[in-house]
C-alpha cells in the first residue's frame, strides 16, 4: 500500500494508471478489502482487520464526511477517462477505417473497461456485505448504529449513502460499456465478413475476438492468448506497450540473424529495451504455439551464435553459476561445487518490470544439442550447440537491489532443488515450460529399459552413440531428455527379436503433446531456425 506522503508525486497519468490497476485488481472474496482516495484523488486499499473505512486513514467526523464521496468521485473520474480513451480508438477507426491495427486497439481498450465493472463490481459487493444494516430489529438496529458510531463518529446511514454512490456509479458506467460490448461485435462482425469476402480467410485471433475481464481467464488461457498473458502474469505492462515490445523484438531479431545488430547498445532503443523486446517476441512465439509460461526456459537454434553474442553484448552481463543443463554445458569449478554441480552461464539483469511474466533476469548459455555429432563423426567430442534462455523472478548478482534480489534468488534455489529432490513432478507441470524431463516419463522410460535383456540393450546403445548420444540409458535419460527417450524406443522398435514385457506404448502415452520431440529435453519451448524469423 503506498503511503500517504507518495501520492503528491503522482503525475495525471500515474494517477490514471494507479487507479486502474486499484479497481482492476480489488478481490471478490475479502470483506476486510478497502479502497479510499487520497486528497489527490489517487485511489489505494486501506485495509483494516475491523472492516473499518476509517483506518489508518482518517478518525474525525469532518474527515469522514469527504472520504466516501472523494472515493466514489475518484472511482467515476477513473472510469470517464477510460471511456473517453474508448471514444477516442472508436474515432480513429471510423476515420481510417476497420484494420486489424485499429480493431486491436479497440479491443483493448474495451477489455479495460470490461475488467474496471468487474472490480468496480467486486467493491460494490464487499462493501454492501460489511456495511448493509441489520435486518434483524429495532433492538439489534438500536446497537448497531450504536457501534457505527462509536466508531466513525458519525451517523450509519452515511455508509448507506456510500452504498448508494457507488450501486449508482456501477449502473451507469456498466450501460455504457455494455453498448461499447454491441458496438465492438458487430465491428468484429463486419469486419470478418469484408476480409473473407476479398480474401477468404480472417486474421485476427480469438484474443482480439473474443475479449473478456482480466479476472476472468484461467492460467491455461494465458498459455496461448497474450491478452490472457498480460492479465495473468505481467502487470507492468499495458497490452499496447506489449504489442510495439513484440513488434520491436521481432524486427530486431531479423537484423540480428542477419548479422546487420550485433550490440544491444549500438540500437536506438539502448541495451535495457533492446533485451526486452527480444523476450517478449520470443513469449509471443511461444505464446502462438500454446506455450507461454510464468516458469520454463527456451531452447533456440542459433546455428551461427549470432543471436547468443549480441546477448554477451547486452548491459551488465556477467557470470553466474547455474543449475541448469548440468553435464551439457561448461561446469562450475570452485568451492561451491561442494553444495551442488552447476553450469557457468551468463546473466543480465533487467529490472525495469518490463520483461515477460514480471521478471528481473536473464539467464542464457550455449549448450549441447540433442542433436547428431558436428560432421557425422560419431567419436568427436564436438556438439551442436543451441542457445538456453531462461527469464528468472530474480538477479543472482550480489549488488542488485543492494542484495535483495541475491537473497530471493538463493531461497527460490533451495525451494527448487528441495521440490525437485522430495516432490519429483511438482515442477513440470504442463502449464510450466521448463527443459526439466518430466517424471512421469522417466518412470516409464526405466521401467521399459529394464524389460529389454544385454542383448537388446548393447545392441540399442551402439545406435544411440551413433547418435551422439553416449552413457547408460537411465543417466543418459535424465541427461538428454525426451529426445534421447524417444529415439531409444525407436530404436528398440527397430529390433527382430524384444521380450514379451517390453511394451513401448505406455511410455508414449506418458510423453507431452508438444512439437520437437526429436529435439527437446523437456518442456521448453524449443523454437528452430525457421521459427525465429
Amino acid at each position: 500500500m503506498h503511503s500517504l506522503g507518495s501520492y503528491f508525486s503522482y503525475s495525471a497519468g500515474d494517477r490514471l494508471s494507479n487507479n486502474i490497476q486499484e479497481i482492476i485488481n480489488f478481490p471478490a472474496d475479502d470483506n476486510n478489502a478497502q479502497i479510499k482516495a487520497s486528497s489527490q484523488g489517487v485511489l489505494g486499499r486501506a485495509d483494516g482487520k475491523k472492516g473499518n473505512w476509517a483506518v489508518n486513514w482518517v478518525s474525525t467526523k469532518a474527515g469522514y464526511a469527504t472520504e466516501l464521496p472523494g472515493t466514489v468521485q475518484a472511482i467515476d473520474e477513473t472510469f470517464n477517462a477510460v471511456i473517453d480513451e474508448y471514444k477516442q480508438n472508436f474515432e480513429n477507426l471510423r476515420r481510417e477505417g476497420p484494420t486489424t491495427k485499429t480493431i486491436t486497439a479497440l479491443k483493448d481498450c474495451f477489455q479495460k473497461e470490461l475488467s474496471m465493472i468487474e472490480g468496480l463490481k467486486n467493491i460494490c459487493n464487499v462493501y454492501h456485505q460489511r456495511y448493509d444494516l441489520p435486518k434483524e430489529s429495532a433492538e439489534s438496529k438500536t446497537l448497531a448504529s450504536s457501534v457505527y458510531s462509536s466508531l466513525f463518529q458519525v451517523d450509519a446511514s452515511k455508509k448507506q449513502e456510500g452504498l448508494h454512490l457507488l450501486d449508482d456509479t456501477a449502473h451507469k458506467w456498466g450501460s455504457v460499456i455494455a453498448q461499447h460490448g454491441e458496438e465492438f461485435s458487430q465491428l468484429v462482425q463486419y469486419y470478418k465478413e469484408q476480409q473473407e469476402a476479398q480474401s477468404g480467410s480472417f486474421d485476427l485471433s480469438a484474443s482480439v475476438i473474443s475479449p473478456k475481464a482480466f479476472q476472468q481467464f484461467s492460467k491455461q488461457e494465458a498459455t496461448g492468448r497474450l491478452d490472457a498473458f498480460l492479465a495473468t502474469w505481467s502487470h507492468h505492462i499495458d497490452p499496447t506497450e506489449a504489442r510495439e515490445m513484440i513488434d520491436q523484438g521481432q524486427e530486431l531479431m531479423g537484423y540480428i540473424l542477419k548479422g546487420v545488430v550485433t550490440n544491444p547498445a549500438e540500437t536506438p532503443m539502448g541495451s535495457e529495451k533492446a533485451v526486452t523486446s527480444l523476450m517478449w517476441y520470443l513469449m509471443k512465439l511461444a505464446i502462438d504455439k500454446k506455450q507461454g509460461h510464468d516458469q520454463g526456459s527456451f531452447g533456440i537454434e542459433d546455428p551461427q551464435g549470432r543471436l547468443y553474442q549480441f546477448l554477451l553484448k547486452a548491459e551488465g552481463c556477467g557470470d553466474r553459476e547455474s543449475s541448469h543443463y548440468v553435464g551439457r554445458s561448461e561446469a562450475t569449478t570452485g568451492i561451491s561445487t561442494l553444495v551442488m554441480k552447476s553450469s557457468r552461464h551468463k546473466g543480465i539483469d533487467v529490472v525495469s518490470g518490463k520483461l515477460p511474466a514480471d521478471k528481473r533476469h536473464l539467464l542464457f548459455a550455449q549448450v549441447d544439442a540433442n542433436t547428431p555429432p558436428l560432421h557425422g563423426d560419431a567419436s568427436s567430442s564436438a556438439k551442436e550447440k543451441i542457445l538456453f534462455i531462461k527469464l528468472e523472478d530474480f538477479s543472482p548478482f550480489m549488488t542488485t537491489a543492494y542484495g535483495y534480489d541475491f537473497a530471493m534468488h538463493g531461497a527460490e534455489l533451495a525451494i527448487a532443488q528441495y521440490n525437485k529432490a522430495f516432490l519429483p513432478g511438482s515442477d513440470d507441470l504442463p502449464e510450466m515450460a521448463k527443459e526439466r524431463v518430466p517424471a512421469a516419463t522417466v518412470r516409464e522410460f526405466i521401467a521399459q529399459v529394464r524389460n529389454l535383456d544385454h542383448v537388446n540393450l548393447s545392441e540399442i546403445n551402439q545406435k544411440m552413440t551413433a547418435r551422439g548420444f553416449a552413457g547408460e540409458p537411465e543417466k543418459a535419460a535424465k541427461l538428454y531428455g525426451i529426445a534421447y527417450m524417444t529415439a531409444f524406443m525407436q530404436e528398440a522398435g527397430n529390433l527382430a527379436i524384444l521380450p514379451i514385457e517390453f511394451d513401448p506404448s505406455k511410455f508414449f502415452a506418458s510423453l507431452p503433446n508438444l512439437d520437437h520431440m526429436d529435439r527437446r529435453t523437456g518442456r521448453e519451448v524449443y523454437l528452430t531456425a525457421d521459427e525465429l524469423i
